[in-house]
């Protein structure tokens, strides 16, 4: 006999609320369809409890009486107007096109009455409140992009099984500030893209999204940009992951986010839950997903590299050489990272959190001109970890297996930078050395080449 069915709890439905409001109301997905949807993420519900939850909510697909009457003249008007112009209309309500034939038939069905029409003679009908509606002349040619597209295919995955579980775990955490406040950042990192002027309303935004990625479904970039400006923190907060993905996954920008863009995108990962999930990346085919990690790695290990200039960690050679092992090798001060001072930063925790979860150690780093040597240069994880002194991150890479003789631009592998300095400051440098022996090979063929 099958186990009763549990139902779920008013902190649960609140979780899902977002994502199934996206479907009922965006993308205009049947009732029955999102029970489905709800079922392939291990999320059972009955039609009688979605029913109750969406009257809750007041996810209604059709208006009150008095509201379609509003909206529906107030559309009919802008037609017929648009229609003595010999211009075609396409009707947008809440982002999201409606059918040409049902245009007709609700304008048909909410015609105001003799006594409105005597009444209102010479006068517009009001904008509808509450509800978005736009009347264009509809577009040339369809915005909608092949549904082979890896990102297409991994939004599939994104809205629920991705960011929305992880929200609840994040639901008693102090409220992500104003729209305006919690978007600046983001938006600021895409506005070389976008354009300063398209992030003030959702129309504009609207119009800057969709030159910034593909959509979904046709409207899907307004709703997108309509949650980003007014929606819940939790509804940002998806949407923002979205975009955040996309941007990261494609390579553009990363490298022109500053400090301050970059903390508070990686406050916002954490935030979603993001830092917690296993998301088994040596296991995954997903080619955005692995993209979107990659880069995020990248940026992070540029974060940690940034913080080492900034605090004044290096302090320079000492001039003589010593000769230890027959190797000309030279004394570095450095100030040592604390463990203290590295888990209070965002970009350590993304890394530890990203290698716990099978980022590959070995992939390469590009560098601009003057944040390594004054040179552009491809560079190792280990080479960039042992150029910033910092042993902690070299033990996290060796134990997710990053090769200790591999080089791409620069000649000298971490190993022979590690034999060839002497760490004097270093808590960890035992450690390191042994770890390193374990792999004595490697060890030996470095000495010999040096």
């Amino acid at each position: 006999m099958a186990p009763p069915r549990t139902r779920l709890t008013d902190a649960e439905w609140n979780q899902h609320k977002p994502y199934i409001r996206r479907m009922i109301i965006d993308q205009n997905v049947s009732q029955e369809e999102a029970r489905q949807r709800l079922k392939d993420d291990g999320v059972l519900v009955t039609k009688a409890q979605l029913e109750y939850k969406l009257k809750i909510w007041g996810f209604q697909k059709k208006a009150p009486k008095e509201k379609s009457n509003v909206i529906w003249q107030f559309i009919g008007h802008r037609v017929e107007k648009r229609k003595q112009q010999q211009k075609a209309s396409d009707v947008f309500l809440n982002g999201q096109l409606v059918d040409p034939a049902k245009v007709r038939k609700e304008i048909n069905r909410h015609q105001p009455t003799s006594l409105v029409r005597f009444k209102q003679a010479g006068m517009s009908p009001k904008t509808p409140e509450s509800t978005e509606v736009i009347v264009r002349t509809p577009a040339s040619t369809l915005s909608l992009w092949p549904s082979c597209l890896p990102w297409l295919q991994f939004q599939r995955i994104l809205p629920l099984s991705f960011v929305v579980p992880q929200l609840s775990k994040v639901v008693d955490h102090p409220p992500i500030p104003s729209a305006a406040e919690r978007n600046i950042a983001l938006l600021d990192s895409l506005s070389h893209v976008i354009g300063d002027s398209n992030i003030n309303n959702v129309s504009s935004l609207a119009a800057g999204l969709n030159i910034l990625m593909p959509e979904t479904y046709e409207g899907s970039n307004r709703g997108r940009a309509r949650l980003l400006l007014h929606g819940s923190a939790k509804e940002s907060l998806v949407e923002q992951l979205s975009v955040l993905f996309y941007h990261v996954s494609n390579n553009m920008g990363v490298v022109d986010i500053d400090d301050e863009q970059w903390l508070s995108i990686a406050t916002m990962l954490e935030e979603s839950g993001m830092t917690k999930m296993s998301l088994q990346l040596g296991e995954t085919r997903d080619a955005t997903l692995l993209s979107v990690t990659e880069n995020l790695f990248h940026k992070a290990l540029k974060g940690l590299w940034m913080k080492h200039l900034q605090e004044g960690w290096y302090r320079g050679f000492l001039d003589e050489p010593s000769t230890d092992l027959g190797l000309e090798t030279y004394e570095e001060e450095y100030k040592e990272w604390e463990t203290d001072i590295l888990t209070k930063l965002p970009s350590w925790r993304i890394i530890n959190c990203l290698l716990s979860c099978g980022q590959d150690p070995n992939t390469p780093i590009h560098f601009e001109a003057g944040e390594v040597e004054n040179e552009e240069v491809l560079l190792t994880p280990l080479q960039v970890a042992a150029d910033m002194f910092c042993p902690h991150l070299v033990l996290k890479l060796l134990d997710a297996n990053a090769d200790p003789t591999l080089v791409f631009d620069k000649p000298d592998p971490f190993i022979k930078i590690f034999l060839c300095r002497k760490w004097t400051g270093c808590s960890d440098k035992g450690r390191l050395m042994e770890r390193l022996l374990q792999n004595r090979a490697c060890v030996s063929s470095t000495i010999l080449t040096i």
